[in-house]
């Protein structure tokens, strides 16, 4: 579990539910139950990212990427494998890199990956390896 990870999910979800909380009173009668469902949707969102991201509790959660000549590989919780093509919409930063793939026509794998889930150094080559098209 990645605990940078947590934490971007935690701050996500609490400012999101923060700005829910101050938007200023109105007069119609929709405002609380409005606020009730957009706050009952960032709650499942939280708990759906801490349950299949962070925790990697999800069956379809994946726990292990590879790469080989073939293509990328993604190891699921439930110890399934499934061939994926990586997608430009990938995100690559200093201590965050996000992987989007594509996994047969119309299913779609995200991987997150921090300083904390993988070490620098694996993390540094998983950002060379992107950044000069090897992926």
């Amino acid at each position: 579990m990645s605990r940078r990870l947590l934490g971007y999910v935690l701050l996500v979800h609490g400012m999101a539910l923060a700005v829910l909380w101050l938007l200023p009173p109105e007069a119609s009668s929709l405002v609380w139950p409005m606020r009730l469902g957009v706050g009952a949707l960032v709650l499942g969102s939280l708990g759906f990212s801490l349950w299949c991201h962070v925790l990697h509790r999800a069956p379809w959660s994946v726990v292990e990427v590879a790469h080989d000549d073939e293509g990328w590989v993604l190891t699921r919780a439930d110890g399934g494998l499934e061939q994926a093509r990586l997608l430009p919409s990938t995100y690559v930063g200093v201590g965050l890199v996000v992987l989007n793939f594509r996994v047969g026509r119309f299913r779609r794998r995200s991987v997150v990956l921090t300083e904390g889930a993988v070490s620098s150094e694996a993390l540094r080559q998983v950002r060379v390896r992107l950044r000069t098209g090897g992926g």
